[in-house]
């Protein structure tokens, strides 16, 4: 199994079963939600999903160019 697939279906679990988007995840068992401080519907747990949603050609990533002109 991809990265791409696994990252998603980590995600799509915390989803299914709990409504959550995830901060942490558990490394043994890939539970979400496990610790009192965790926020369960944090904004970066959806990148989780991202990357199988480009390999299936949902969206495109942007161009990188690197860090020109930013400073």
């Amino acid at each position: 199994m991809q990265l791409a697939e696994k990252s998603a279906d980590l995600f799509l679990r915390g989803w299914r079963e709990k409504g959550a988007v995830g901060e942490n995840y558990n490394a043994i068992t890939g539970e979400t939600g496990e610790r009192a401080n965790s926020d369960p519907f944090n904004f970066w747990g959806s990148l989780l999903a991202y990357p199988k949603q480009v390999e299936g050609g949902h969206v495109t990533p942007l161009p990188w160019s690197g860090v020109e002109g930013i400073l």
